[in-house]
């Protein structure tokens, strides 16, 4: 098992179609001038439940951070028993603020209203109570059954994440 506490950014354990709209989601966000970064891809049912924990069960003194628990949400989506998340978090990139604080949602609402509508002209779905999300505009049933599927082939190795090593 994983580490619950540390979200995957790998973004080869994203739906392939989410993979091809973030391209287009990140030229849109450069055309509206805001600057972000995914924070979170794929989320295993194990720290889904424990993020569905805060402000419950575990850290009651801050909010709620999601209303979906392991297997509802579109981070934990498997295809064939394998991470296929039709869904990313987000942050807005603020030189101000230090990187962890950005996972508290920094960026004013203005520039939430960019992304937002960055995301949704790149063909991708926005959560008005949860900023940070964005996802494949499709029913979570539907996706598990294959439907929207594509092959990337050879451009899948271009949204790997670097090596901080190479």
């Amino acid at each position: 098992m994983s580490d619950v506490t540390k979200p995957d950014r790998d973004l080869t354990k994203v739906h392939p179609l989410l993979q091809l709209r973030l391209l287009s989601f990140f030229q849109e966000c450069g055309r509206r001038k805001v600057s972000v970064f995914i924070t979170e891809g794929y989320r295993s049912g194990e720290r889904q439940d424990w993020l569905y924990a805060r402000g419950r069960t575990r850290d009651t003194s801050r909010p709620v951070l999601t209303y979906a628990k392991a297997g509802q949400s579109y981070h934990n989506l498997l295809i064939m028993d394998q991470p296929c998340s039709a869904a990313v978090d987000v942050a807005v990139w603020d030189e101000d603020t230090p990187w962890s604080k950005s996972l508290e949602w920094s960026g004013s609402a203005k520039e939430w209203e960019k992304v937002h509508a960055a995301a949704e002209a790149a063909g991708l779905q926005t959560l008005n109570f949860e900023k940070p999300h964005i996802q494949l505009p499709y029913a979570l049933d539907d996706l598990r059954a294959g439907a929207h599927w594509i092959d990337l082939g050879p451009m899948t190795p271009l949204l790997r994440p670097r090596d901080p090593e190479a």
